[in-house]
Parts: C-alpha cells; sequence; structure tokens
C-alpha cells in the first residue's frame, strides 16, 4: 500500500515537471560499445538484432525520440499482461489497450520532456543487460530476445530525494526488412517478482 501511495506521489512530482527544459546529454549514458555518436545521438545500424536493443538504450538515455522511434516498426504494438490485467480490476483497464507505435512514441515523448538530461529536478536512468540469453531465438528474418532491465527514477526534493526502481524483464519480438533492417514488433513486459513497479506501469502514467 506504501508503494501505491508513493507512486501517486511520482504522478504529482510528474505534473509539475516542466516540459520545455532544454537537456544535455545524460552522464548516467549506458555504454557497452562505442557505436557513432554526435548531434543525432548514439545509433548503430541495426544489423542485428540485439543492434536494436542497444539503440534503444542510448535512445532512452540520450532523450532522444528520433532515435527510439527508428528502433519500433510500424506495426509496433506493447504488451504487459499482468499489469493489463490490474488495470482492468482497477477500472483502468483502457490503459494498456491499443497501445500501438504511435502511443508508444507520445508516451515515450512525454516521459523524456518530463525527464529532461541534466536536469536538477528530477532524473531517470535505464539499464539493459545486453549480454545474450540463451532463450534468445534468432533466424534469418524473425527474433526474439528477452532482457531483463532497471529503471531509476529520482526526483530531487529540498529535503528529500524520492528514488523509485522499475525492475523487470522485457521481451522483444523483431524482425528484419531488407531496407531498414532489424526493428521492433512486439515489446511484452513483465515486473520481476521482487518488485511490483515495472516498465509498463512508469510508461502507464504518461499515457
Amino acid at each position: 500500500m506504501r508503494r501505491k501511495f508513493r507512486y501517486l506521489g511520482m504522478v504529482a512530482a510528474i505534473a509539475v515537471l516542466g516540459l520545455a527544459i532544454a537537456g544535455c546529454k545524460n552522464p548516467f549514458t549506458h555504454r557497452s560499445s562505442e557505436p557513432p555518436t554526435g548531434l543525432s545521438g548514439t545509433w548503430e545500424v541495426p544489423s542485428m538484432p540485439r543492434v536494436v536493443i542497444s539503440n534503444l538504450l542510448f535512445a532512452y538515455n540520450e532523450r532522444n525520440i528520433n532515435n527510439f522511434r527508428r528502433c519500433l516498426s510500424d506495426s509496433f504494438f506493447f504488451s504487459a499482461y499482468e499489469d493489463s490485467i490490474e488495470a482492468e480490476q482497477n477500472g483502468q483497464g483502457w490503459i494498456y489497450q491499443n497501445w500501438d507505435v504511435d502511443v508508444e512514441a507520445a508516451v515515450t515523448r512525454r516521459m523524456f520532456q518530463n525527464y529532461p538530461s541534466g536536469s536538477d529536478s528530477a532524473s531517470m536512468n535505464l539499464v539493459i543487460d545486453l549480454s545474450y540469453n540463451p532463450i534468445d531465438q534468432e533466424n534469418d528474418s524473425t527474433a526474439v530476445l528477452v532482457r531483463a532491465y532497471s529503471l531509476m527514477i529520482v526526483h530531487y526534493g529540498a529535503l528529500a530525494t524520492d528514488t523509485v526502481m522499475a525492475v523487470g524483464e522485457a521481451t522483444f519480438a523483431m524482425s528484419r526488412s531488407s531496407l531498414e533492417g532489424w526493428s521492433i514488433d512486439i515489446w511484452s513486459d513483465r515486473a520481476d517478482l521482487d518488485f511490483d513497479f515495472d516498465w509498463a506501469k512508469f510508461k502507464a502514467l504518461f499515457r
């Protein structure tokens, strides 16, 4: 119950954050390799499924909505089965319904605007385990990659700092285009057993 009140507090904190704060590069950006960087952010040609996950990670921590969108196919949709059941029980089942690529882009844009890089009032840092997972499935044109993640959300107050962790496992179903390379078709999210707050619940705050 304390966590639920804490999440309501997060919503209130999010509401008062400015939506037009300019940002600089996030010092917490995770780097497992050194793909090209520049004004357009860090991006590597998605010639392999794992590169898509790396690009998504960089896009999140650099708050680069254009590069984030490039990770998704036009037929993309997001699902969070356990969270959608809970939302339905709370009378908010609509939150996870019809979550297509346009919804995902809009939600992520709001997140980036409310947690700009270099902000003194709030921060957001994503970590994804980029190492190979034995349950991954790949062939010439499709792939399913499963990755553990943690998303740290921090609000800095005058008297205290509030930190919330979203922890879970993301499953990315991908396909390969002859022109664009690999991209994500389906993104499924589930919480870690030791946490009741995950990436999907955080994203839902911005829908």
